[in-house]
């Protein structure tokens, strides 16, 4: 299962790759802008306003082709749509919004949408974004594709709208193959690796091959620490089984110790 987390972090990866991306055929075109606009549905050529497509064709949209999912998100280049479409439930209006969330600006003027753009961060009032169609400075229409920062008060000419969830649409149309973080059953904490004992090293796992080479029959005791004898055990012990006689317990000297012991505690 896709956990909630994973999913936010590739999406916001996504957009990370257009970073930078410039304008180089006039305002609103690009080879990569006007790839957007065409499968948005509004023309390769049409140098329309990309904020939203951007967002949408380059993540969304991939991060559901990559790992075979329903995309349920509407897909448009108009912020008003693309806000209207989203369903109550993933809409989020408050502070702190979640890693991935699409961020809408309004014309404080007029009422309208005016801007979107991602969230990569969040930090005590600030939104790291990352944003289509803008610049440096955070002025839309822009040059390309930037991080910025933004503030939750919004601009003197933008406010904060609210956000759209789309990573939770994402989950919530695909239940067989993605998880809330929330619902997500913990994972089992993996068991550490084996380390390769060699001399001069000390512990619980020396004292436990020791004593498996003890019931073999060579001439050591518990102690613990990887002194002469034991590596002189080990070297017999190895050659014994086909194996090169280095004086170390790597992964096959361990399994030929649990085999050889088992073996004699069979017969």
């Amino acid at each position: 299962m896709l956990r909630e987390k994973e999913l936010r972090e590739q999406l916001v990866k996504l957009w990370m790759e257009d970073y930078g991306q410039r304008e180089t055929h006039g305002k609103n075109r690009s080879p990569l802008i006007d790839q957007i606009n065409k499968e948005i549905g509004m023309g390769a050529s049409s140098g329309a306003p990309y904020c939203i497509a951007g967002l949408l064709v380059r993540g969304v949209k991939r991060l559901c082709a990559i790992q075979g999912l329903r995309n349920p998100v509407y897909m448009t280049a108009s912020t008003q749509s693309f806000w209207n479409h989203a369903p109550e439930k993933y809409r989020y209006i408050g502070p702190a919004p979640k890693l991935a969330m699409i961020g809408i600006l309004q014309n404080r003027a007029n009422g309208s949408q005016g801007h979107g753009f991602g969230i990569r961060e969040y930090s005590l009032n600030k939104y790291l974004t990352i944003e289509y169609n803008t610049n440096k400075a955070g002025s839309r229409d822009g040059d390309g594709v930037w991080t910025l920062t933004r503030y939750e008060a919004g601009t003197a000419s933008k406010r904060m709208r609210g956000f759209v969830d789309v990573v939770r649409m994402i989950i919530d149309a695909n239940p067989d193959k993605c998880v809330l973080d929330s619902q997500a059953q913990p994972e089992a904490p993996k068991a550490p690796e084996a380390r390769t004992l060699k001399k001069g090293m000390k512990g619980e796992d020396v004292t436990h091959r020791q004593l498996q080479l003890k019931a073999l029959g060579y001439p050591l005791t518990g102690t613990g620490f990887f002194g002469d004898a034991t590596e002189t055990a080990v070297k017999r012990f190895s050659l014994s089984q086909g194996l090169q006689g280095l004086g170390i317990i790597g992964p096959k000297v361990s399994e030929a110790l649990d085999r050889a012991v088992a073996k004699k505690k069979k017969a």
